[in-house]
Formats: structure tokens, sequence, C-alpha cells
């Protein structure tokens, strides 16, 4: 089961803790008492006042622990999850290693200042390609080169990489010698626990836009210092996209042999989540519907939230190209839906009883309209409970998210949209820890790539089957 833990509980303001330990045990006494119930408001106003950061960033004050996983689309998760990141992890240190002995070569001859512009004004270089093509694509229609390449987010991350090596100016070198990276974060994968989405960012790597724009900055400054890395062979850290229509190409002029991203036919785009999917396959070649058993995706490839549920469910690969919320909503009253997901239960804008809460089980599809998740735990009494998801939010100016993990949800907060629960009929012989389940995945992940990740065919029940 999963659970909150509270880790911050000794370092809550005095005011906060006299409202909760003290008086609202005896509201009951001041409830006819006008001056009491303005003092006791008054108090409340204040915590909330003086608390502000502690209410306003919740992942400070809980983390999320998964204990055990007793269900198939948890193991699933719980292994695109991990998978994806060990080998995000692996790529950036592969680029962060050449890197490191180029910046070697380079500060013999130049000082670090020099390097350091140069590394700046390729990031620049970098950005203003990035946005024209950003500004080409909005004349072109999505058919032609698909949801992914039409939503990217590669000028955002340049953006944001940019910034930071400005702030940083010539310790960024220094910083990068030591192996730190965006935010000056390490990309350390701990062996006992997966990402929280929206960790704070300058304080937690995973979870959030760090991966990402750590991956854009990496490949950047590879290219500028003349490093050609193999763009093939980046799974899960980035993935080369083609167009929906082969034939389409970019104009000759727009993307400069210099740009690492983009080629007159194909686009990297960074991340492990990516809007679409790897549905882009399907383009032009219908025989993939017919694989039972998604051998046509990329084991390390990129998903977006109804596809990792889709593969999740033990979906075929014609079902997961057809997937979405829509879908998987219109399934809840279809008892004959091709995905084989029945009904478990429907809540009308947050609405929800307790004998709701029972029903809802580790395993089960969330789905509202647009986004969808795998229940990770059984809903607590308060309605508390973890999902595992893939989603991405990192242009927001607060709480940034990107790529798979754990995320919070309170099933009786009031909602703007129905939420509905759906099960899909799995077995599953026996419940394990999360620590015995990680440490298997990653002792198949390095054996699969026991020379780093590659793009290999597969899918992720291979870590567990």
């Amino acid at each position: 089961m999963m659970k909150y833990i509270m880790v911050n509980q000794k370092k809550q303001p005095f005011i906060r803790q006299f409202i909760y330990v003290i008086l609202i045990p005896f509201k009951a006494l001041v409830k006819c008492n006008r001056s009491c119930c303005l003092l006791l408001l008054v108090f409340a106003i204040a915590c909330n006042t003086l608390d502000k950061y502690s209410m306003n960033d919740a992942h400070t004050d809980r983390r999320v622990v998964l204990e055990d996983i007793n269900t198939l689309p948890v193991a699933h998760m719980v292994s695109q999850v991990r998978s994806k990141q060990l080998s995000i992890r692996d790529i950036q240190n592969k680029l962060l290693a050449l890197i490191k002995k180029k910046l070697e070569e380079k500060t013999k001859d130049h000082n670090g200042e020099t390097v350091v512009q140069l590394i700046i004004n390729g990031l620049k270089d970098h950005c203003h390609t990035s946005q024209a093509i950003n500004n080409y694509l909005k004349t072109v229609h999505v058919e032609q080169i698909g949801f992914p390449v039409k939503s990217n987010k590669t000028y955002l991350q340049l953006s944001m990489a940019l910034d930071w090596v400005q702030s940083q100016k010539e310790v960024f070198i220094a910083n990068l010698q030591q192996d730190k990276l965006y935010h000056n974060l390490s990309n350390f994968v701990p062996v006992d626990g997966l990402p929280i989405l929206q960790s704070p960012s300058d304080s937690v790597f995973w979870g959030n836009e760090n991966p990402s724009v750590t991956t854009a900055m990496l490949i950047s400054i590879a290219a500028t210092l003349g490093i050609k890395p193999d763009p093939i062979n980046i799974p899960a850290a980035a993935t080369v996209y083609h167009f929906f229509d082969r034939g389409f190409q970019f104009p000759h002029n727009l993307v400069p042999d210099s740009y690492p991203f983009a080629s007159q036919r194909t686009m990297i785009l960074i991340g492990d989540y990516q809007y679409g999917g790897q549905r882009r396959w399907y383009a032009s070649d219908s025989s993939s519907y017919s694989s039972p058993d998604l051998e046509d995706q990329l084991l390390l490839g990129p998903e977006d939230c109804s596809s990792a549920v889709g593969k999740a469910t033990y979906c075929t690969t014609g079902q997961v190209n057809d997937l979405n919320t829509n879908q998987i909503i219109k399934s809840y009253d279809d008892k004959n839906n091709v995905y084989h997901y029945g009904p478990v239960t429907h809540l009308i804008k947050g609405n929800i009883s307790d004998q709701q809460l029972r029903l809802i089980q580790p395993g089960d599809i969330y789905v509202v309209k647009g986004h969808t998740a795998i229940i990770g735990t059984k809903p607590d009494h308060e309605g508390n409970v973890v999902t595992l998801q893939f989603n991405r939010a990192i242009d927001t100016n607060q709480g940034k998210l990107s790529g798979g993990g754990l995320f919070p949800y309170n099933l009786c907060e009031p909602k703007a949209q129905d939420t509905y629960f759906l099960r899909k009929a799995l077995p599953w012989k026996e419940s394990v820890s999360l620590s015995a389940f990680l440490t298997k995945t990653q002792e198949k992940y390095e054996k699969i790539f026991p020379n780093g990740p590659t793009d290999k065919l597969g899918d992720c029940r291979i870590f567990y089957k």
C-alpha cells in the first residue's frame, strides 16, 4: 500500500501547532461565543499567512511511499517509470563524460569565461532556430507533422538552460566537472523510490523540468563543442520523430547544419513524455494494428498519459494507438468495449461517498477528461490516493512536472468535472515490496543494456515477466 508520511512536523510554525493542538478540540465550547470565534478566525488567518509556503508546496511536507506492488497495472507503470529514468540518467552521464573531456581540452587554450561564452552563444543560436521552427510549425497542419512535433517544448527547454548557464557564468564549468547539472543537482536515481511529480526543481532532480532541460542543455553544449553523439541512441532522454507525412520537410534554410535538434525531415524531442506518445509509428504501417505484444514500440520510448495506461492494462498495439481519455470514459458505460475495462465508480464533480471510496483499488484506472492515470493505493478515509502517471506541464511559473512518476490526489475535493474509475481483470500471483521490485527491474535493465541503453523494440513487462 501507499501512505503519506509527514516529514516536517517539527518545523511547523508555533501558531499552526497551537491552532490544531489547542484550539480545534475546544471549538464546540466556543460555538456560541462570538469573541472567541473571532479570535479563532484571527489565529487561523495568521497561521495561513505565516505558513503559506508549506501550504503551497505540499511535496516539501510529505513523502509518498509505495511499499507494495500487488497488481499488474501498478507493476507495469513502475517498470515504465524506472526503466526510462535509468535510461535518462545513463544517456546524460554519457554526454556529460564527453563534454567534460572536451572542456579539459578547451580550457587549456582558453580561459573559463571564454568557453562559457561559447556555450552561451551556442544556446542562443539553438534557441533562435527553435523559435523559428515553432513559428513555421504554426502554419503547418498537425496531420502533416504529428502531435508530438506540433506540441514540442524544445524552445522552452533551451531557454531555461540558457538562463541557467548565464546565471552561473564561469562557475558553470566547475560545476559540470563535479557532475552538477541543471540547478546544480545530480541525476542520481534512488534505489528505493520513484519520482514524485511536481517535486521542487531547485532541490529535487526528478519529477519536474530538470531531466528534460538537462538533456537539452547537454545536447546543445555537445554540438557547440563539436561532439557528435549518435542521435538514434538516446532513448527516453530524447526521441527522433519522423513527420506523419513522410513527404513533408522543412525549408532548407530553416534548419542550419549546426542545429542538433532537427533535420529537414525529423525533429529530436526531449523527454520521456511526449504528447501522442509513439503513435507516430502507425502513420505508414497499418499492419502494426494486429500486433498483440507491442513489439513494434520502443521499449524506452516516450509516452503520454493514455498510452502509458493502455500499456499498463495490457492493451494491444492497435488499442494503445486508438486509446485516449474520451475512449476510456466511453468504455465506462460500454460493457462490450474492446479494452475489456469494467466500471468501478463514477464521481460527479468530486462528490464521493464512503461506499465509493471503498470500491477503488490499486490498479484501477483514474480518468477525467484530458488526463488518466493508474491508481497506486487504496484511498484512505479522507480520500487521499496516489497515482502512477505520465504527464507534462513545464510552461507554468510554479509546480512544473514532466515525465513518469507518482502524483497524489484528494478524491473528496470539489472538482469542475466528473471522475471515472475503471478496472481490467488481470491476474497477479502475490504482493512484492517496491524495493525488491525496483532492484529486479534495475538488474534486468542492466542485463538487457550492458553497454548502455539503445533503441530496442518491446514492452516494459520484460522487466518483470
